[in-house]
């Protein structure tokens, strides 16, 4: 069974993308672009980055943008962002059972001041952020790099995010995959999909 758990942040363990949605329209309709922001929270959801270039070519976003949609998304979330249901209490829980949590992002290091801030850092035993300059997910290599840095076997993992691209890099990289949705939206090829944490006790065969 599993002894390793790598986790995405943004839309898994915390429910980031409203904070992150405000954030990129205040800076978008700053620049006079005027789009509909439950179809921005979409695009957001699928990829930050290809609707930032999207926009980019499409409307020629001003050299400051992405510092100030960064400004204004660490304003909101120095505030408060919560985490899912169950998402501390999980980690805990498969620290206290011997397993290990790691965590990787697409963003930077203030992930892990997040679960500084939340106590349960200590419950990671490792963090790959894109300050690390891997390739980016679906590619594998980030997790196999973290395979090897803790001498585990991929079979022996399992990665757990909200997007295609989790399942993705986790499959590619011969782990099993767990695709997490509130909404109960599935992906017929992650090997587990949930809608709370709660179901992570029975997948992973910890006590509650």
């Amino acid at each position: 069974m599993y002894k390793h758990v790598v986790w995405d942040f943004d839309g898994t363990l915390y429910n980031t993308y409203p904070g992150i949605t405000k954030a990129f329209y205040r800076a978008v309709t700053e620049e006079n672009i005027m789009i509909d922001i439950k179809e921005l929270e979409t695009q957001l959801r699928i990829s930050i980055g290809n609707t930032q270039e999207r926009l980019n070519k499409q409307y020629g976003l001003k050299a400051d943008f992405e510092q100030k949609y960064l400004t204004y998304r660490n304003q909101i979330e120095e505030e408060c962002i919560p985490p899912f249901p169950y998402a501390i209490e999980i980690c805990r829980a498969i620290w206290k059972s011997g397993k290990k949590n790691y965590l990787y992002t697409h963003r930077d290091t203030t992930a892990m001041r997040h679960l500084e801030k939340a106590g349960i850092s200590e419950c990671f035993a490792d963090c790959i952020s894109i300050e690390d300059n891997f390739p980016r997910k679906p590619d594998p290599t980030a997790l196999l790099c973290l395979a090897k840095k803790h001498n585990f076997a991929p079979a022996e993992c399992i990665m757990i995010g909200d997007r295609d691209i989790d399942i993705l890099a986790g499959k590619n990289a011969g782990m099993a995959a767990c695709f997490f949705d509130e909404n109960k939206i599935t992906v017929p090829s992650s090997d587990y999909n949930i809608y709370c944490f709660s179901q992570l006790y029975d997948i992973l065969q910890i006590r509650k």
